[in-house]
């Protein structure tokens, strides 16, 4: 019996935040998922709270997230991003600490065309706009994405 046990993957990430591949062992918060998903449809910005630890970007990552990938009306922005830097091997944030705009502006980029799913066209299509808005500030960028791309943009 132990060792079927140990085969077990953990379900709890510990100090690590739950996200979307851990996002089928986060339960038990149906009903905030709920009021914040509503939130976000409701309001153009949603703000949420809370002290350290207490699980907010599990409950977006792993709660909230996993629903809005399926719908074709949204494009989801995760920001702060993080990438992998080939040369050392580090992980690199993209966030509030460095050029906030620039990584809000990126982070949507990236978002955009992931959305275009292997479509060229469409690929093709919303490179033109990122990069004809490239320069304008960050409210006329995120307009122009969303009224070029006709969805709604999410940043959480």
């Amino acid at each position: 019996m132990a060792d079927l046990y140990e085969q077990l993957p953990c379900p709890y990430p510990g100090l690590d935040s739950f996200d979307e591949r851990t996002a089928a062992l986060f339960f038990g918060r149906q009903r905030e998922i709920r009021l914040i998903t509503a939130s976000l449809f409701a309001s153009p910005i949603t703000l949420l709270y809370g002290p350290s630890g207490v699980g907010k970007s599990s409950i977006l990552r792993a709660g909230v997230l996993p629903p809005l990938w399926t719908r074709d009306d949204v494009v989801q922005i995760l920001f702060p991003s993080y990438e992998l830097n080939r040369t050392s091997m580090a992980a690199v944030e993209h966030g509030w600490k460095v050029a906030p705009v620039e990584g809000i502006k990126s982070a949507t980029a990236r978002a955009l065309l992931r959305v275009a799913n292997g479509d060229k066209l469409l690929r093709a299509r919303y490179e033109e706009l990122i990069s004809a808005h490239a320069l304008t500030p960050l409210s006329q960028f995120l307009e122009a994405i969303s009224a070029g791309c006709e969805r709604r943009l999410m940043i959480l």
